[in-house]
């Protein structure tokens, strides 16, 4: 069976975060859709190189080693799945963060975004916080309650 990751969040909601093929769902995908690049080299130690110089890192991808066409093939996924919860969230979710009940959060984070931005207008404080960003991402308060 496949594994899915579950956050949970301080309001209750649960979020899918990833999930991940088992061995069986890896092994349905068609060889066709399969990556057929070789796996990328693995750096030699210093020891093996055979000279006393010591080797560079490379800290930037190969190039190409990003592109869409190495992505990997879709997966085909088992119907049921292992859920995994990570521990509770000390936040709401986007959703709920709207709600009444959490409009103290939302105070005190506008009250501590004014600590460190002392000059800024009340008026742009909804922007500037994210919260306006919030409600456009839900549809507003379409979740429940006002402001």
């Amino acid at each position: 069976m496949c594994f899915r990751l579950v956050q949970i969040c301080k309001c209750g909601c649960e979020k899918e975060i990833c999930r991940t093929p088992c061995v069986h769902a890896q092994a349905t995908v068609h060889p066709a859709q399969r990556n057929s690049q070789p796996p990328p080299p693995y750096p030699v130690s210093p020891t093996d190189s055979g000279t006393n110089s010591p080797l560079s890192i490379q800290s930037t991808p190969r190039p190409g080693s990003t592109s869409p066409a190495n992505e990997d093939p879709p997966q085909n996924f088992c119907s049921y799945f292992f859920t995994r919860k990570t521990p509770t969230s000390l936040r709401p979710c986007a959703a709920c963060y709207l709600k009444p009940e959490y409009k103290k959060e939302r105070d005190r984070w506008v009250s501590d975004y004014c600590a460190t931005h002392f000059v800024t207008k009340p008026e742009d404080l909804e922007r500037l916080t994210g919260i306006e960003a919030i409600k456009q991402r839900v549809g507003g308060y379409a979740k429940g309650g006002s402001n």
